[in-house]
Formats: C-alpha cells, structure tokens, sequence
C-alpha cells in the first residue's frame, strides 16, 4: 500500500487528507502543504476524525485562504483538536510539519464544501477547552468564546455574522501559556500545552495578585 500523498492540491467538493503512513506512523522531517479549493462563493469545512502528533514538534498550520500568508486559523498538535473547522472563504491552506525525531500515527480528517445558507450563518463550532456564548447565528448577530480555568483565549473578539452568511473571523483557539498575570481569589494554573506534554526548555512565570490582606 502506497503512503498517503505528502500534500497536493484538492478540487473534488469532498474528501479526505491523511498523513503521509497512515495508519502507521508519519515520517521524520516532513514538510506537506495541501491547498483546498471550492467554488467561488463556497466554504470548506473539515472535521478532524483522528489526531495525534508529537507535541509542540510536529504540527498542523490551518489558514483562511489559499497560501501560507493567509491568517491563521490554528496550529494543532499533540491531540488537541476542534471537532471541526470551516473556512471564510473557498480555499484552506494547510501544512504538516514534523521535526527529525519522533512520530506518532498523525492524523485523518474529512474536508467538504458547504452550501451557505440564505437566513444565517453556519455553526462556527467551539473552541477545544472553550465555550461558546450565544446560539443566535443571523446576520449582525455576536458570539463570544471563553477558556476553561488556566487556558487564554487567542483572540478575545467577537465573531458576526455578515450579510454574505460568514462569520468574520475564524474560531478562536484556547491555549496553555507559558506564564502570565493572574488576578482574582482563585484559579488555575497549567503547564504550558496541557493536558498535552509540554515542550522542552522552558522557563515560566506566574505572578498573582489577591486582594489586599487576602
């Protein structure tokens, strides 16, 4: 059986990427760019079956657009993944990259286009250790995303729904992060990554602030 393709460029309206060895395990020092291409008019959505990569090392670049200097939607590794993820416009852009030690059985995901719908927006999915907060997807609507304890969110605006039915942005992500300013009487704090592994040579600072006296 033949490996998987490393990258390619995807114009059928539905599909599926693997990483190069599936089932078994990905190759050392892999560099995979898959471009997806729908209609005019038409976002992609994929959804993420399998994932497991080698943390913080080999990772899955999501972006909003047809080439590496669209913006980001996501960088995935370890095994921390949104269910699924859908585009703003008809390409995706994405790339695997994984270092020279290391791997793991990588991933299998499923890409379609989808059909806008003519009253509102699609569901724009929750962020993995997020919630989401408000359920009404019309035009000029607002949903607003927050992090379990211990995650930041990486980007805290609100996403609308447009008059084209797309959201404005893409889905936030929640993130570990490697020290930080905490306020309030409690809270939580995680190493960097987790519940995945955290990278090597760090160093992290928290500083806490309580009330006064507290």
């Amino acid at each position: 059986m033949d490996d998987a393709p490393c990258g390619g460029h995807l114009t059928s309206p539905s599909g599926t990427i693997l990483s190069p060895g599936w089932p078994g395990f990905y190759k050392d020092a892999l560099s995979c760019a898959w471009v997806i291409e729908a209609q005019p008019g038409y976002p992609i959505k994929i959804t993420f079956d399998r994932f497991k990569t080698e943390v913080n090392y080999d990772t899955l670049e999501v972006r909003d657009g047809r080439t590496y200097s669209a913006p980001l939607i996501g960088v995935y590794h370890g095994t921390q993944v949104p269910q699924f993820l859908v585009s703003t416009s008809n390409y995706l852009y994405l790339l695997f990259s994984t270092d020279k030690s290391h791997s793991d059985i990588g991933f299998q995901l499923r890409y379609e286009t989808i059909t806008l719908q003519s009253d509102h927006c699609l569901d724009p999915g929750i962020p993995v250790n997020g919630q989401r907060h408000g359920n009404d997807f019309y035009v000029g609507a607002l949903v607003t995303f927050s992090c379990d304890s211990g995650y930041t969110l990486s980007d805290g605006e609100p996403l609308e729904c447009e008059p084209n039915f797309q959201w404005s942005r893409a889905l936030p992500s929640c993130e570990a992060l490697c020290g930080g300013f905490i306020q309030g009487s409690r809270g939580t704090i995680l190493s960097p990554g987790f519940p995945d592994f955290y990278p090597n040579n760090l160093n992290c600072t928290w500083i806490i602030e309580t009330s006064h006296g507290k």
